[in-house]
C-alpha cells in the first residue's frame, strides 16, 4: 500500500489546488475536476465510479472530469485501483482497491417545473385545483397563493410537487393565483408562475364593510362601499327621502363612493341615509349607507336682548345643527382680550330637530345694576364648541333709591316730623270727642 498515494488534487479553472476535501459543492453549470494521485503501474488501472444505480457512471484515469455539471451528478464517487496481475501486494488479480471517496453536491436556483390551474372560469361554490412542482437546492421557501388578495393555499420549505383541491369557491377567490418562491441562489428574486381564476358571482359587500360614515359641516367627506362581484355590477345611488343628490359619485372596479370635496363640502342637508343598488346578471344587492354628523355644533345666530332691568335681561337667539350630539347653550360675559365668564348654567336643547332653526328665550338673572355688559351665546356638545355668537352690549338700569342708613336725616327734621305727627293725632282725637258730645246733646233734646 505504500506505493499508492491517497492525495487528491482539485483543478479550478487553470489553477491546480491541492485539497484533502471529501465533499465538493458546485453550482449547476460549473466544472468539476478532481485528481486522484495514485502511483500508476502498467498492470494497475485507476478509474472513478459513482455509487448510484439510477445514474451509472465510470470514468477511467486519475482525473474526474465533469464539465457543465448538472444536478444528476450529485452523489458519492470512488477512486479505485484495479490489479490486473498477480502482484504480491494485492490480494488477488482483478480486485479493486479504494483510493479515495468523495461526495459531489450540485446546487441550483429555485425553479418551477410544472404549474396548472383549472378550471379557470367557474361559478361560485364550484371547485378548482392548483398544481405546482417546485424544485431547488439548497431548500427553498415557496407558497401557492392569490397574489391579489394575499390568501395562501399552502407553504413549504422543501422542494416538492403538490396538487391542491379548493373547497367551494367564493367570489373572493377570484384573482391571480401563483406558485412563487426562492432559495439562497435566487439572489432575493422570486421565481413565479401563475394563472387568473374568474369566479362568476352576484354583487355583495366585502367582509367588514362599514355602513355609517361621519362628516362635519363645511368639511370634505367620503362614503365608500367596497364590494365583490363579477361581472362588474351597475351602480345606482339615491336618497330614500327623495332629496336631491348634492354629491359627486366616483366608481371604481371594486368600490363606489360619494365624495364631498373642498369645493363642495358637507352641508346640513347632506346628513342622512343614502341607498346604493348593485346589479349584475347573477343578482342584485341593495344597502343603506349613512352620513352622520361629527364635530362642533353650529354657532348660535340672531342674538337679541330686551327687558333690561337693574338685575336681569332677556336674551333671544336662533340655534343651528347640533351635529348629532345633544347640545346646550351658555350665555357668556366677554371681557377685554380673550377673557370670559358664564352668566348662566347649561340651557339644554331638548328639541326633536337637533336644534336646527330653533328660537330660544332665556332670562339671565343676577346681574349688577348700572353695569356695562358685553355678552355672547355659545352652543356646546360632547366634542366642544365652534365659537361665540356675534356679541351684543347693554347697560343694566339703576335700582330705585331707598332709605340709606349710612346717610341719616338731621335731628331737627326728625323732631319736626314727630311734633307734627302728634298734633295731627291730637286734632283727630279732639274732633272725635266733640262729635260724641254733640250726638248726646241732640239725643237729650229730642227726648225732652
Amino acid at each position: 500500500m505504500d506505493r499508492l498515494l491517497t492525495k487528491c488534487i482539485v483543478l479550478v479553472g487553470l489553477q491546480i489546488v491541492t485539497s484533502n476535501l471529501s465533499k465538493y459543492t458546485r453550482v449547476e453549470g460549473d466544472n468539476l475536476i478532481v485528481r486522484c494521485n495514485a502511483t500508476v503501474l502498467p498492470d494497475i488501472e485507476v478509474y472513478w465510479a459513482k455509487n448510484d444505480s439510477r445514474h451509472p457512471f465510470r470514468q477511467n484515469g486519475t482525473d474526474l472530469l465533469i464539465f457543465n455539471i448538472d444536478r444528476t451528478y450529485s452523489g458519492q464517487y470512488v477512486c479505485y485501483a484495479l490489479n490486473m496481475t498477480d502482484a504480491p501486494y494485492f490480494n488477488a488479480t482483478g480486485a479493486n482497491i479504494t483510493i479515495d471517496v468523495i461526495t459531489v453536491d450540485v446546487e441550483y436556483p429555485a425553479e418551477i417545473d410544472r404549474f396548472n390551474l383549472g378550471p379557470t372560469i367557474i361559478m361560485e361554490n364550484a371547485t378548482f385545483s392548483i398544481g405546482c412542482n417546485f424544485q431547488a437546492h439548497p431548500d427553498p421557501t415557496w407558497t401557492i397563493m392569490n397574489l391579489n388578495t394575499g390568501q395562501a393555499m399552502m407553504s413549504a420549505t422543501v422542494s416538492g410537487d403538490a396538487t391542491l383541491q379548493s373547497p367551494s369557491a367564493r367570489c373572493e377567490d377570484m384573482g391571480l393565483w401563483v406558485c412563487t418562491g426562492y432559495n439562497r441562489l435566487s439572489h432575493g428574486k422570486n421565481v413565479t408562475r401563475g394563472a387568473n381564476l374568474t369566479v362568476l358571482c352576484p354583487p355583495r359587500p366585502v367582509w367588514g364593510q362599514s355602513f355609517s360614515f361621519e362628516g362635519s359641516v363645511g368639511q370634505p367627506a367620503t362614503v365608500t362601499l367596497n364590494f365583490t362581484s363579477y361581472p362588474r355590477p351597475k351602480r345606482i345611488w339615491s336618497r330614500p327621502d327623495g332629496q336631491p343628490m348634492r354629491v359627486a359619485i366616483s366608481d371604481w372596479p371594486d368600490r363606489t363612493e360619494l365624495v364631498w370635496d373642498h369645493w363642495n363640502p358637507v352641508k346640513v342637508s347632506d346628513f342622512g341615509n343614502y341607498t346604493i343598488m348593485l346589479q349584475n346578471e347573477y343578482g342584485t344587492y341593495t344597502a343603506t349607507m349613512q352620513l352622520t354628523a361629527n364635530g362642533f355644533p353650529e354657532t348660535p345666530r340672531d342674538v337679541h336682548i330686551y327687558n333690561v332691568t337693574d338685575q336681569s335681561v332677556t336674551v333671544r337667539w336662533t340655534s343651528g345643527f347640533d351635529m348629532g350630539s345633544q347640545q346646550h347653550f351658555i350665555v357668556m360675559r366677554l371681557y377685554n382680550g380673550n377673557t370670559f365668564s358664564s352668566l348662566t348654567s347649561y340651557i339644554y336643547d331638548n328639541s326633536t330637530t337637533h336644534g336646527i332653526n330653533q328660537t330660544w328665550t332665556h332670562v339671565v338673572n343676577g346681574l349688577n345694576e348700572n353695569t356695562f355688559y358685553n355678552i355672547s351665546v355659545v352652543a356646546e356638545n360632547q366634542r366642544g364648541y365652534r365659537g361665540f355668537s356675534q356679541p351684543i352690549t347693554f347697560t343694566t338700569q339703576a335700582s330705585p333709591k331707598n332709605f340709606d342708613p349710612l346717610h341719616p336725616v338731621s335731628p331737627g327734621v326728625v323732631v319736626g316730623v314727630v311734633v307734627g305727627s302728634v298734633i295731627v293725632v291730637l286734632g283727630i282725637c279732639a274732633a272725635l270727642v266733640f262729635l260724641l258730645k254733640w250726638r248726646r246733646m241732640r239725643t237729650s233734646y229730642e227726648k225732652a
